[in-house]
């Protein structure tokens, strides 16, 4: 019996044993993991994440010949689906470039996902891509890269959150056609909500004059008691006032001949769906 309960000893030791070197292996694992999901995030998203989301219009150079436009960068949330246009430019064209691209979405917990996307239209001009991301995301990384036969590999990268992508329907199309008059009709609201800044800006320029005519109406009244020394810094003031005035005045005008040049060029654009 003394036997028997030594053996179950020294099994129970090295059953031990074992369990703490599966435990210290486990360990190093997550540790090493740890470390290669630290630094591939830091590659994809910058350290800290400390990205800034690129709006339609954002361009970037490869090189001095080589230029990548991001026109426009759409969400369907009921779809859960992401839709960016993107001009590619070569100044050369000295070579067929061959451009991929790679997709990776991160959520809150820092979960780094790869996507598949799905080319829709392929042309040089005009480079349209779908893409299904998770249920749950933060941030959007789009590297594109060229290659050909005169150049090494480069890359630069576009990212996204959901405060940057315009939320809209996504159709089911894919003809060059469809993606200009699209291109077109964001081109129309954007010059639109232009105008309307530009609108608001002379009604802001507009209040100030009314107060700067009170302001002189209320001065003038005022100089009538005045002795010569506070006349003096009295007629400076006013001065100033009418100065300030007269450039409220001028930029109302610049202002509405800028509208007029606008609605001129949504003219041109309309003529064009």
């Amino acid at each position: 019996m003394n036997l028997n309960l030594s053996e179950r000893i020294l099994k129970h030791k090295a059953g031990n044993g074992k369990s703490k070197t599966i435990s210290i292996i486990l360990l190093v694992l997550l540790i090493i993991s740890s470390y290669i999901f630290f630094f591939s995030s830091q590659l994809i998203f910058g350290k800290n994440y400390d990205y800034e989301a690129s709006l339609p219009g954002t361009e970037m150079a490869l090189d001095s010949s080589h230029k990548i436009k991001l026109v426009r960068s759409d969400i369907d949330d009921d779809k859960n689906l992401l839709e960016y246009e993107f001009e590619f430019t070569n100044t050369n064209y000295d070579s067929s470039d061959e451009y991929k691209i790679n997709i990776n979405s991160v959520n809150k917990k820092g979960k780094i996902t790869s996507l598949k996307h799905n080319v829709i239209c392929s042309d040089s001009d005009l480079y349209v891509i779908r893409v299904q991301p998770p249920k749950k995301w933060n941030a959007i990384s789009i590297s594109v890269s060229i290659s050909n036969d005169d150049m090494k590999l480069k890359s630069d990268k576009f990212y996204s959150d959901r405060n940057s992508l315009y939320s809209t329907v996504i159709k089911d199309e894919s003809s060059r056609e469809y993606f200009l008059k699209l291109d077109t009709k964001r081109n129309i609201e954007a010059i639109e909500k232009d105008i309307e800044q530009i609108v608001n800006d002379n009604i802001s320029l507009e209040l100030k004059i009314a107060e700067i005519d009170n302001s002189i109406k209320s001065l003038k009244e005022k100089m009538t008691y005045m002795t010569s020394d506070e006349l003096k810094s009295a007629e400076t003031e006013l001065q100033k006032l009418k100065h300030d005035k007269s450039s409220f005045k001028t930029q109302i005008d610049s202002n509405k001949k800028e509208i007029k040049e606008l609605r001129d060029n949504i003219g041109i654009l309309e003529s064009k769906l």
